[in-house]
């Protein structure tokens, strides 16, 4: 989906009846490498809006400027726009891999898997917002990425969490949010068989007030009633009997108070 995305993003520059590669004449090495560089830059911005940096759709004005960029080291307009849309689809590849390879892992079963995995891809997350903020400092890149409004960092964990709360790992999900989460899902699982003061006795530190800073409050609430109401969404195909959710409830509640 990533690729397609891009290709189709950056379509000015695939200038029909160009000269095959090899048969044209081979760019200085700086030459080359700018025009690797300004090619990557395209794929990565993509990405950048990915993780919410705004960006730009401004491809007919960044193809005259990687033009301008190459007669900077005597090449043509055309090679310059050939050699960057080979450096850009290279470059696609890589990202694809490089997300592929950062994600591993934060499917596993274990949470003890899971925990392991994180490390890697905030690293990921951390690698590409400095990338973009780069590219926004860059007098071609910022055709696409303009000044941020925020640090790297920002971006970083903002992209980061948006993909780690969905396994209980984001910046601000500790122990016992993760933990509240579990047995927020255990409730909504186990409805049927609770009246309404068992149920809201399982959830009242989750919504007590002052329970969590201002700056994580609703996102812990948000996250407590989404796992209530995936519980509620598997409990048809589930089907656990008044038994079996009590187990489940009374060892979820212990885990929970252990965290407290």
């Amino acid at each position: 989906m990533l690729g397609k995305t891009v290709l189709a993003a950056f379509a000015s520059l695939a200038i029909a009846g160009l000269t095959p590669l090899h048969a044209q004449a081979q760019p200085s090495p700086g030459g080359l490498k700018r025009l690797n560089e300004l090619g990557g830059f395209v794929s990565e911005a993509v990405f950048c809006k990915t993780m919410g940096y705004e960006t730009t759709q401004d491809f007919d004005r960044y193809n005259t400027a990687v033009k301008s960029e190459g007669g900077r080291y005597g090449i043509s307009g055309e090679v310059s726009s050939n050699y960057a849309l080979a450096a850009m689809n290279a470059h696609t590849q890589t990202l694809k891999a490089e997300l592929e390879s950062a994600t591993e892992g934060l499917s596993a079963e274990e949470d003890a898997d899971v925990q392991a995995a994180v490390p890697k891809f905030t690293a990921f997350a951390s690698e590409h917002a400095q990338r973009c903020h780069r590219i926004a400092a860059d007098p071609v890149g910022s055709i696409l990425v303009p000044e941020p409004a925020h640090e790297a960092e920002t971006y970083s964990r903002q992209y980061a969490d948006s993909l780690l709360i969905l396994v209980g790992h984001a910046s601000w999900q500790t122990p016992f949010i993760r933990t509240g989460g579990e047995v927020a899902e255990a409730v909504g699982l186990c409805e049927a068989h609770l009246t309404r003061t068992q149920a809201d006795g399982y959830l009242v530190e989750l919504y007590k007030p002052n329970r969590f800073s201002l700056a994580v409050e609703d996102k812990a609430r948000e996250f407590f009633d989404s796992r209530r109401q995936r519980g509620r969404d598997l409990a048809t195909d589930t089907a656990l009997d008044a038994t079996q959710c009590n187990r489940i409830l009374t060892g979820r509640a212990a885990r929970l108070k252990a965290a407290n």
